[in-house]
């Protein structure tokens, strides 16, 4: 058995547990991700773009999606009685936080009702559910549909994540905080974030990836943005997971004419930490920082 073979048993096990399994567009890009990695596979020394990001410490251990039973039994002794008020937080950033825990909305933990008007802000399992057209408008239109098996994988099996849109002129009174926690030991997790900022919308996300624990875990996150004329986004990524962590990456946005994209990433934990960034500048005057 490859290394593969685990997450394509595993996805095809809990295929029918993911949200918006009855929408059509979602379930053929559902099939195309998970026919794709079936196709590659995990990376390689031997592929250009990763001859310099060691894999094995990903492939030569199992990690377990949070509904997996393996995942459940995994995680018996570990409490996660939290208060959202005081879990991970900066001293004096007041932002409107998201809390998600092993790759899943955790709405005791999150903040609830954010200020602006033609803001909206949800986990992408309940937008699926509530507002799947909205979704529909982006979702998968950014990320490479051809590009390595992470990103596939995460195509097939992603099943939370944040939904933001933001209409003409909208601009939200407070940061965007997406807190993703990774608890169990050997957990896997695939966040799933779609930023559509209208014209000339402004806002700040930050997102924040941590650990509960010290065991190893996985995150295989993507994000896809699209940033309309004029539109404005400041956006920091910031992951602080244990020593034993593992974790990959993948940004994507497409900026129209006069928009902006500040990206700022920041790494200070994780054993193996991989971050991918492709910008699309597809109007004049588009503008991208990336540090």
């Amino acid at each position: 058995m490859t290394a593969a073979d685990h997450y394509l048993a595993q996805h095809r096990a809990l295929a029918d547990a993911l949200p918006g399994r009855k929408l059509d567009w979602l379930c053929a890009q559902r099939d195309a991700g998970l026919a794709r990695f079936a196709e590659v596979g995990f990376p390689s020394q031997r592929d250009e773009d990763w001859r310099y990001t060691p894999l094995k410490m990903i492939t030569a251990q199992k990690f377990y999606d949070a509904n997996n039973d393996q995942s459940r039994d995994n995680n018996h002794d570990i409490n996660i009685d939290l208060d959202a008020r005081d879990l991970f937080s900066i001293p004096n950033l007041e932002t409107h936080r998201l809390v998600f825990v092993d790759g899943l909305f955790d709405a005791k933990l999150s903040a609830t009702g954010i200020a602006g008007a033609g803001v909206s802000v949800e986990s992408m399992a309940r937008a699926l559910e509530q507002t799947p057209d909205q979704v529909a408008q982006g979702l998968g239109a950014v990320a490479p549909q051809k590009r390595h098996g992470f990103t596939a994988l995460n195509h097939a099996g992603s099943r939370d994540g944040v939904m933001l849109r933001l209409a003409e002129n909208a601009a939200p009174t407070l940061p965007l905080e997406l807190l993703f926690i990774s608890r169990n030991p050997n957990g896997f997790a695939q966040p799933r974030n779609l930023f559509i900022l209208d014209k000339a919308a402004k806002a700040q996300v930050i997102e924040r990836h941590v650990s509960l624990t010290d065991h190893a875990a996985l995150t295989n996150s993507t994000t896809e943005i699209m940033l309309g004329e004029s539109a404005h986004l400041d956006y920091y990524l910031l992951q602080t997971q244990s020593p034993a962590a593992c974790h990959v990456c993948g940004v994507w946005a497409r900026q129209w004419r006069a928009s902006r994209l500040n990206c700022r990433t920041i790494t200070l934990g994780g054993a193996l930490v991989r971050n991918d960034l492709g910008v699309e500048l597809a109007g004049e005057e588009a503008h991208c920082d990336m540090l």
